[in-house]
């Protein structure tokens, strides 16, 4: 994705969430200077999961997405980003003076494909380190990691273990071989990389 997709999915996240919370807020500046970004419609009609994840210092302040939208992305980082700031259940909602300290991050991702595996040694050995993010789902519960968990995560048998508890399942339920697996890769980007000015 081209560095002014980039920003123009940054800036409709941004103004989203200063929509809601009552902010006057417009676009990103560069030197002082509005930057106005507005690529074609047409690089954003693709129906594609996504997630906006916030931030302030590093540390998570809200994080909503969704695995299989029926709207095109753009609609989606909109959605998402409000969900993330007002809507997130384990946080309290952003306030206009955190709206200026946080970074807002979008991953982009491609589409779920399911996991095929005997046991849980072939899954151990399929799922690769750094690079999948993951969905797992038994009966009626589902949870997903971003690839971006495993910087937090020391190995694939501690991922795998954390998500089950995500996923209100046994710790170990990933050991029976039973789980529905589904691997999908990321494309992330946020604010601070892109040295955006609020």
């Amino acid at each position: 994705m081209k560095n002014e997709q980039k920003i123009y999915l940054l800036s409709i996240a941004r103004k989203s969430i200063a929509d809601n919370l009552g902010i006057k807020w417009e676009f990103y500046r560069v030197a002082n200077d509005p930057l106005r970004v507005d690529p074609p419609k047409s690089d954003f009609n693709e129906n594609k999961g996504s997630f906006v994840t916030l931030t302030i210092e590093g540390d998570l302040r809200g994080c909503m997405g969704q695995l299989s939208p029926t709207e095109p992305v753009y609609v989606t980082v909109r959605d998402n980003a409000i969900s993330a700031a007002i809507h997130d259940p384990r946080f309290s909602a952003l306030t206009i003076e955190e709206f200026y300290k946080t970074n807002v991050e979008i991953s982009i991702l491609s589409k779920p494909i399911q996991l095929k595996y005997k046991d849980s040694n072939e899954l151990l050995e399929k799922l690769e380190y750094g690079k999948h993010g993951v969905i797992i789902k038994s009966g009626s519960y589902s949870a997903t990691f971003l690839p971006q968990v495993w910087d937090e995560i020391s190995s694939k048998k501690e991922f795998l273990t954390h998500l089950c508890m995500k996923a209100r399942l046994f710790p170990d339920e990933w050991r029976n071989g039973k789980l529905d697996v589904y691997l999908y890769t990321v494309e992330h980007f946020d604010e601070r990389e892109l040295e955006l000015e609020i």
